[in-house]
């Protein structure tokens, strides 16, 4: 304990809103205050719903392949260099929280054919706790229909070709520490039923966690200390795939303890130079912008697609382990919405996209191809 202690002290130097642009908003971050005495594990907490009850869910059945390793500061599938090309992605008319519980996987054909034709290899996608697993009675039970709605997302991602990278927690609250036992649980049941699909590149622990401390919601050793002890559950149940942290701008707090640090970009392009700095000074190990976006709401797309350009270039230039936009399509107001108050008002979280509604592309579709033709 005296050495996690001096791991999580020596890193120490609510899902937060959707991404905008530095130039147009700016989150209001705060001092965190540390606590005088780190967490205790999780392990050794009371909580109810830190087991998952028995089910009777069938098999999940995974596609045949080989897992993504790291060799050094890249990531390699059977030996050859793997760089990632990827979109953060919900369905266009399933986002948020449609996705594990109104999606439906045979009607995602377009949307996957424009992305693998684009060249894209990769998708980053979402998991909302509250849509997988209840707690009754002090026990966990998982949503049958909804973890079966994700097994046939996987293999439908898997066969058109994509490799995952998945977060979790997504919606969970950092801040109610009697509740970090039931995260491990649930976390350790998604990643054992997982854990032979290959073409799961990473499990991604947590989206954006610094900002919980960098607003002063959580305190960062806490934060710190979850991730510490999360990533331990991780590795136990699922050896064979990659873990990362997809934090915004203390992407170095995590290094010690992924297999690829990730780190996110949405302001303007001359700071992403110092951060990709930044975070090499801190590892040797690969390195993902793992989410990159600029909202049309906003911005005009010649913009959009200028920022892109420039962020994706340097991404290459720098020859990191890749990148993700944020996000793959717009969403139509009547869809990412929050019944009763559907449809909302267009607002920057529905023009994220390369591609609209109608699915036209965006002229950012011509920055990212222009980005891929000229790649190593």
């Amino acid at each position: 304990m005296r050495f996690l202690r001096l791991v999580v002290l020596l890193l120490c130097a609510c899902q937060p809103t959707l991404p905008r642009p530095a130039a147009l908003t700016a989150l209001p971050f705060a001092t965190a205050v540390v606590p005088t005495q780190p967490p205790t594990l999780v392990a050794a907490r009371p909580s109810p719903c830190d087991r998952v009850a028995e089910n009777a869910l069938a098999p999940y059945r995974p596609q045949q392949g080989a897992f993504i390793r790291t060799q050094g500061s890249q990531l390699v599938l059977e030996g050859k260099p793997f760089v990632v090309h990827g979109a953060n992605y919900y369905p266009s008319n399933t986002p948020f929280q449609r996705f594990l519980t109104e999606t439906d996987p045979d009607a995602l054909a377009e949307e996957l054919a424009l992305m693998r034709a684009l060249g894209l290899n990769t998708l980053r996608i979402f998991l909302r706790h509250a849509d997988l697993f209840t707690c009754e009675a002090g026990v966990l039970h998982v949503q049958a229909a909804n973890i079966a709605r994700l097994d046939a997302l996987l293999t439908t991602f898997a066969r058109a070709g994509f490799r995952l990278i998945i977060v979790l927690h997504e919606g969970v609250d950092l801040r109610d520490a009697a509740n970090y036992a039931r995260y491990a649980a649930e976390t350790r049941f998604l990643l054992e039923r997982y854990r032979s699909e290959p073409f799961i590149l990473a499990w991604d622990a947590r989206d954006r966690a610094d900002v919980l401390y960098r607003e002063g919601s959580v305190p960062r050793e806490q934060v710190l200390q979850w991730l510490l002890e999360t990533t331990v559950v991780m590795r136990a149940a699922a050896p064979n795939q990659l873990i990362t942290a997809g934090w915004w701008e203390d992407a170095e707090a995590t290094a010690p303890l992924v297999d690829v640090v990730s780190f996110q970009h949405y302001g303007e392009y001359e700071p992403l130079r110092q951060a990709i700095a930044n975070v090499r000074a801190s590892t040797t190990k690969p390195i993902l912008l793992s989410a990159i976006g600029y909202s049309t709401f906003a911005l005009d797309e010649t913009t959009q697609r200028n920022l892109l350009f420039q962020g994706l270039e340097e991404v290459s230039n720098n020859r990191l382990a890749g990148w993700l936009i944020y996000m793959a399509f717009d969403y139509p107001t009547s869809a990412a919405c929050e019944p009763p108050d559907c449809p909302s008002p267009v607002r920057d979280i529905h023009r994220y996209g390369i591609w609209n509604t109608s699915y036209f592309p965006k002229l950012a579709v011509e920055a990212i191809e222009r980005v891929l033709q000229s790649a190593p």
